[in-house]
Formats: structure tokens, sequence, C-alpha cells
């Protein structure tokens, strides 16, 4: 297994928006640890740390606060509204030797044969949920796409768990898809447009011949009036 990372963190004291504020201005973000039957703990730990942990995709890691160890999973981090900065992160507590269930990436390599004709290669799910021992958590779950065609999908089912791993998300859920070009969906709905619009037009053509009609049948009726007065 490889090295675990340390973070420094400091126990923290008093909740509340203006207190998390200045914390972050001072370059420390709040955070808890909590679960394995023991009580939340709130701390603070050092923004550049937990932003290096971040980007490097760290799950496990171990937090020392004043001489004391304790393993944990970065379980969840939040950003602000903007999606820049991080705000919070919660650490949950795990053994070693005990199943944990954690989200992972689902990471799509190469580029599917339908996207050469024109198709569109959309991921729908981006994380799948795996359970696994906390030394075998995967970086990410590959996944191979080249040999998708439009129309083609590929559902969690499909997905291969790393050894010694388990993918418990809903194995019906649609991983990724290939859509149709916009060009084609364009083609089949102008046929439609064609079909609505040729049906408006033989009522347009109908009711003028009726008009025509109407007038001619007007006019012959007068003109019969006429003759019958002229024989008077």
């Amino acid at each position: 297994m490889k090295e675990v990372l340390s973070l420094a963190t400091k126990n923290r004291e008093g909740r509340g928006t203006s207190k998390s504020r200045r914390l972050r201005y001072e370059g420390q973000v709040p955070g808890i640890v909590y679960g394995h039957k023991q009580e939340p703990r709130q701390v603070t730990v050092a923004y550049d740390d937990l932003l290096g942990a971040v980007r490097h995709h760290t799950r496990m890691m171990d937090l020392e606060t004043g001489g004391a160890k304790e393993r944990v999973i970065l379980h969840d981090v939040q950003f602000d509204a903007f999606g820049m900065d991080i705000v919070h992160a919660d650490f949950v507590r795990v053994a070693m030797d005990e199943l944990i269930r954690i989200k992972v990436p689902v990471e799509l390599r190469g580029k599917a044969a339908g996207e050469v004709h024109g198709g569109v290669a959309e991921q729908l799910l981006t994380e799948v949920e795996v359970e696994c021992l906390p030394g075998d958590i995967p970086e990410a779950i590959p996944f191979v796409i080249s040999a998708l065609e439009v129309g083609q999908s590929v559902s969690v089912s499909q997905l291969v768990a790393p050894v010694k791993t388990r993918i418990t998300s809903e194995p019906n859920l649609i991983v990724v898809t290939v859509a149709a070009p916009k060009t084609e969906a364009a083609a089949v709905a102008a046929p439609v447009e064609a079909v609505a619009v040729a049906g408006v037009e033989p009522e347009v053509i109908t009711r003028g011949k009726a008009e025509e009609g109407e007038e001619g049948e007007e006019a012959a009726e007068g003109d019969k009036k006429k003759e019958k007065e002229k024989k008077k």
C-alpha cells in the first residue's frame, strides 16, 4: 500500500458563519471528523494542505491532532457558490480491516467509433459507488469507449471493478451514450414539418374552390332571372 498522507489539524471551538469566515480568512478550513461510534470532533486544517489532497484525488489520510493520529476518509468537500474555494470538509473515521462504501469517478478512455460519423459521446454518470477496504480504494473506474457506435450506450453493469473492489451502484444506470449527430435529428424533423404544411395547403385550396363555386352559382341564377324578365 502506498504511503498515507498526513494532515495536521487543530480542534476548534465555536460554530457559525462569522467564525468560519474568520478561519478561512486565516488560511484554515473548518471541518468535522465523525464515525466509528465515536463523538464527532470539530477541526481545522490548512487550506493549502487540503487543496493539495483534493487535487491529487487523495481519499484516505491520517489526521494528526496534538500528537494523536486518526485514519480517515475524505468523505465530502464543500465549495463556495462559484465552485472555486473550499469552505468545509467532512472526514469519516475508518478501520483498515473494515469494508467501506465510497464513490469514485468513472474515467472514459479513447474516442467512440460513432464520433467519427458525427456522433457525440455523452457521459451521464461521472461517479459510481464501490465497496472495498480503505487500503484498496481505486482512484477511478476506467472504461474504454472506442467500440461504441451511434445509438449505443454503456450501463453500470458493464463496468469492470478493480481487484478487491465491488461496484454497488444500480446496475441499470447509464454511464455513457453516443448520441446521433444533430444534422440527422434535423433531417428527421424536416419531413414532419413538410407534412404539416401540406396538410394546411389543401384546406386553403379547397376553401378557395368552394368560394369560387358559390360565386358561379349566384351568377348563373342572376342570368336566369334576366332571361325571364326579357321574355315577359
